[in-house]
């Protein structure tokens, strides 16, 4: 149980008390009532290859665009319930980073917060994790490149569920790219004899996600015009 007073670290003005049973990330459970009412969508994905809840369009575009960032290792949805002055808290996303953990809450722009933001900065800077109060309107100005990344996840969350071993078509595609340092990618996907979900696209996939090879979602999706580089 963890149960903290939490004080400003410079004037130690009382912020509030905070409690929770673990900090140990597990998405929590979503009550029926909210099944209902929230603006749910529910996705498996690479980076938390169970079903993900998200409860609203801006946290379904947040989880994509974090299968996008090389930064970014895992992620938890609705990760642990806390108690802020006895009223039940649950954030929105825990991120785990190669630079540390941070702790993400969404919201509309201009909408005032509860818990206070001061507070849970505070809390969660005592437990070494970093807090990210991220407006609804930040979120979704990377909503066109993180549903290019949709197709992506769709087929790498269904292939690691059949847990089909690519290693050795991603080996040969890294060699025939370092060899010619670009290449289109109908080059490599034939849009003529390739059957769907092929071994071949779905190692390629897997190398994009990986980042270990590239393709500019951020300008264009994915087509067999596009330029894939090593």
């Amino acid at each position: 149980m963890i149960a903290r007073q939490v004080q400003h670290p410079q004037t130690l003005a009382h912020l509030g008390v905070v409690e929770t049973q673990t900090l140990m990330p597990q998405q929590q459970k979503t009550k029926p009532p909210l099944l209902k009412s929230a603006n749910l969508y529910i996705r498996t994905c690479v980076k938390y290859p169970l079903r993900a809840y998200f409860h609203s369009y801006e946290e379904y575009i947040h989880g994509l665009w974090l299968e996008s960032d090389p930064h970014v290792i895992a992620f938890i949805p609705q990760p642990y319930t806390l108690y802020c002055d006895h009223r039940l808290y649950i954030p929105d996303c825990h991120v785990l980073t190669d630079r540390g953990i941070r702790v993400v809450e969404i919201k509309p722009l201009g909408k005032p917060m509860w818990p206070s933001p001061q507070l849970l900065e505070t809390f969660f800077a005592e437990e070494r994790m970093a807090f990210e109060l991220l407006s609804n309107d930040a979120v979704m100005v990377h909503e066109t490149t993180a549903l290019r990344w949709r197709r992506l996840v769709q087929v790498l969350a269904s292939s690691n569920a059949r847990y089909l071993d690519t290693s050795v078509e991603e080996a040969q595609l890294v060699a025939e790219l370092t060899a010619s340092r670009t290449a289109v990618l109908g080059d490599i996907l034939s849009p003529l004899k390739r059957p769907a979900h092929s071994r071949t696209e779905i190692a390629l996939y897997r190398l994009i996600h990986r980042h270990a090879i590239h393709v500019d979602l951020d300008v264009r999706a994915l087509s067999y015009d596009s330029q894939v580089w090593i």
